[in-house]
């Protein structure tokens, strides 16, 4: 039986960051009271229809989507450790970076993460 090719879908990665130094409190406990690690996003495009050249706008599409869904985090966003996600700041808006081998656009965005942190994040 021979492999059926699949449709390839868009790829959206979250590469995290060591973001800039934690806001500490004075005289407070030991983890400090905000964290902020930075976050690099990349979506890349499907391969084009019948091996032909991909359309970008579907990325540039997908990278501006995901930039709102990050920026309309509610402050009560909160992982099971007990994280809790203040906000997002793009340090930008998405642009293209690449094409690789086989055309597929890529475009990329950066954004700081502010988040109050849990001991179960340390």
């Amino acid at each position: 039986m021979g492999l059926r090719r699949r449709r390839r879908l868009p790829v959206v990665a979250l590469i995290s960051q060591s973001g800039v130094a934690p806001v500490d409190m004075i005289g407070g406990p030991t983890i400090p009271a905000l964290d902020r690690p930075t976050v690099q996003v990349l979506v890349r495009s499907t391969a084009g229809p019948n091996n032909g050249l991909p359309d970008p706008r579907a990325a540039r599409s997908l990278a501006a989507e995901v930039a709102e869904v990050l920026t309309t985090l509610s402050p009560t966003t909160s992982t099971g450790s007990g994280t809790v996600y203040l906000r997002v700041e793009l340090s930008g808006s998405p642009f293209p970076i690449e094409r690789d081998a086989v055309g597929r656009a890529t475009y990329a965005f950066g954004a700081q993460v502010w988040r109050m942190p849990s001991t179960g994040d340390l």
